[in-house]
């Protein structure tokens, strides 16, 4: 997702499927994400997108393709992390200036970080 994003497009996801036997750690937004047997990277992931629709849909295929949520509305989100279908909460932004400060702060009252392209 980071290298798509630095790219400014689509990056071929052949050189990024994970088929791991053994635990692998990442750390992420400070916090670390074990990849294990049969899972996604994304997988327990919800992901807002916000910006143009070619951004949304270029980076709703990644994270879906990643075993993500991609969800329309920040209400949408904070409800999965409450119901726990999604263990944490990411804002993906297209650029600063497109995230608004309301925006930024509503994710951070639930614990939901916001990565910036």
């Amino acid at each position: 997702l980071f290298d798509s994003l630095q790219a400014g497009l689509l990056l071929p996801p052949g050189k990024y499927l994970i088929r791991q036997r053994h635990t692998v750690e990442i750390s992420t937004f400070g916090q670390s994400v074990y990849l294990r047997n049969n899972k996604l990277v994304f997988h327990g992931v919800g992901f807002l997108i916000h910006g143009k629709i070619s951004f949304c849909s270029k980076f709703s295929n990644i994270i879906k393709h990643g075993g993500g949520q991609v969800f329309v509305s920040l209400q949408g989100l904070i409800q999965s992390l409450k119901d726990k279908s999604c263990s944490r909460g990411i804002i993906l932004v297209a650029n600063e200036a497109s995230a608004s400060r309301h925006l930024s702060h509503c994710g951070l009252e639930h614990d939901i970080k916001t990565a910036v392209s």
